[in-house]
């Protein structure tokens, strides 16, 4: 399990992942995560620089919690955005998943 630096600026809690995150940490993601809400708190997501081809490995289980914490953040009114050191294939990963603000949840999907 990777150990996360977590900073709040500005009303904002952002999370350092060093990698992709795996099955193996999300219980500590959710954690993070249930924190922020309990907090209302929004969530900057950023891979670390240095671990960013890491990131390539991420798996199932750490894209279904980006968009579970993505959909349920935006639920409660409050950002939820990855932000740095996301290589091109996890950005189109990501992007596909509608993790981002332009995503299918809220245009009605690639297929209209």
């Amino acid at each position: 399990m990777k150990k996360f630096q977590v900073e709040d600026i500005k009303g904002t809690r952002t999370i350092h992942i060093p990698g992709g995150p795996s099955i193996h940490d999300a219980g500590a993601l959710r954690d993070i995560f249930v924190k922020a809400l309990d907090e209302k708190t929004g969530v900057q997501i950023a891979f670390d620089q240095a671990a960013s081809e890491d990131a390539l490995e991420i798996d199932l289980a750490g894209i279904q919690l980006l968009i579970a914490a993505h959909r349920r953040f935006l639920q409660e009114g409050l950002e939820f955005n990855i932000e740095t050191g996301i290589s091109d294939n996890i950005r189109k990963t990501v992007k596909d998943a509608a993790l981002d603000q332009e995503g299918p949840w809220n245009t009605g999907g690639k297929d209209g």
